[in-house]
Formats: C-alpha cells, sequence, structure tokens
C-alpha cells in the first residue's frame, strides 16, 4: 500500500494544517513532520542522515577546521566520537582567522534525526494487518496539495564516528591551541549523557574507554567522600588510590 492509500489515524484526525509560514527553502535532505502536539518541524529520518554525512565527510579537510570542544560517547558497548567545530579561514592553518558566522561552524560525528511515531495497523483491508507501522496524517500544504506527513514518535541520534584508530587520528588534526591560545576541550559523556566530565590531558582521552573513565570518575567521587567523612579509602581491585 503506498502513502497514498493510507488514511489518516482516527485519534490525529483533528490535527491543525501546517501554516504558510512554513520554509520553503529547506534542505532537500529533510523531512517535515508532525508532532502528536499538532507542531511541525523539519528533521533528517536515519537514511537522510547517513546520506547527508557521507557526503559532508566526503568533503570535510580536516586541516581546514578547528574543534572547540571535542566528546566521547557510547552507542550500546562502542565508543563514538563528535566535535563541535569552527572552520579555520588563516592562510597557514595556523588557527589564527575564524569566522562567526553560523554556517562555518558545525557538529559532525551526531545528527539528530527524527524517529517516527509506531502504532498497531488495526485497519481493514491493509497489506499490514496487525504489525507496528509508521503513522502519517493528511494534511494540506502551503501550495495547496495534500501530503501525507509522518507524525514525530521522538527526536534521536545518528552517530558515525566510531572510536576507531583512524577516526582518532582524523580528530586529532583538528585540535589543539588557536593564536589566541583558547585550547580544544575534551569530554566524556558518562551514563547517557547523565553526567558531563572534563579530561585535561588529551592522551588519555584518546586512548580512554568510556567504561575506563566511568569507574575512574566513581573512584574519585568515592575518595573525597571519605575524605568528607574522615575516612581511609580502601582501594578496590584493579584500582589504584
Amino acid at each position: 500500500m503506498s502513502n497514498n492509500d493510507v488514511p489518516t489515524m482516527e485519534y490525529l484526525s483533528n490535527l491543525p494544517e501546517p501554516v504558510q509560514q512554513l520554509n520553503k527553502g529547506v534542505d532537500k535532505d529533510t523531512t517535515l513532520w508532525v508532532t502528536q502536539s499538532g507542531e511541525f518541524l523539519y528533521l533528517p529520518t536515519e537514511e537522510q542522515a547517513k546520506k547527508k554525512a557521507k557526503t559532508l565527510m566526503s568533503k570535510l579537510k580536516p586541516e581546514e577546521w578547528w574543534a572547540q570542544k571535542v566528546s566521547k560517547f557510547s552507542v550500546g558497548q562502542e565508543d563514538y566520537l563528535c566535535a563541535y567545530i569552527k572552520r579555520d579561514f588563516s592562510k597557514k592553518h595556523d588557527r589564527s582567522d575564524f569566522s562567526n558566522v553560523s554556517m562555518d561552524e558545525m557538529w559532525i560525528g551526531r545528527t539528530e534525526i527524527g524517529l517516527p511515531l509506531m502504532a498497531t495497523d488495526t485497519r481493514q483491508r491493509t497489506e499490514t494487518p496487525g504489525e507496528r507501522i509508521a503513522q502519517v496524517v493528511q494534511t494540506q500544504m502551503p501550495d495547496g496539495s495534500v501530503a501525507f506527513v509522518p507524525v514525530l514518535g521522538k527526536k534521536g541520534y545518528y552517530s558515525y564516528h566510531k572510536a576507531t584508530k583512524d577516526m582518532v587520528a582524523f580528530y586529532q588534526k583538528m585540535c589543539g591551541l588557536t593564536m589566541e591560545g583558547i585550547t580544544t576541550q575534551f569530554v566524556y559523556v558518562l551514563l547517557n549523557g547523565g553526567r558531563n566530565v572534563g579530561e585535561d590531558i588529551p592522551e588519555e582521552f584518546w586512548t580512554n574507554t568510556l567504561k575506563a573513565a566511568l569507574d575512574m570518575d566513581r573512584n574519585v567521587k568515592r575518595i573525597a567522600r571519605d575524605k568528607d567523612l574522615g575516612r581511609e579509602t580502601k582501594p578496590k581491585p584493579g584500582h589504584l588510590v
């Protein structure tokens, strides 16, 4: 069944139509979504994010960019990297000339994406009875046409820079001091973003796993807690105090 044959789901049938201010010049590799509260926004799907990342990385030259901040985070059991980078326009790439225009700054390694709201298909005479399907809602577009817009279930991320040896080397080319003496910040994103911990030693950041960083953070907090309580910290197996 094509999208044109999909009827509007009943509990979404009274959603408002998109208003005229919808941007007609949006990125072609993004999708128009409607939230469950009736708001409209553009986000790429996972497939669109993959395409955009592939195109970006085919053109990006690390020597032309400076990483203001690099984060290491986990996806499942794997460690990944992302960074906020700024374009270096200096002729010798000595990080002395940065633009303040937003188009010359961006995140790499991670892209926010839209994930569709899923529901069990209970309709009659469909090709997917009893299956989980993405929700869509019929709406009139600013140009007068009618389209089926996917309903946003939640926002997610597409991560594409696994912390391999080659990717670490790629990121290292963008890190360091600027001519103004500002250095790259390094951050461990622990507990699924529940705790962020800075790293002052770049060499440690590149070699530490997220698990090792979490163990060290917990040990530091344990030492501080024991000090506040006036008691001696007893080393745990595998830890140095």
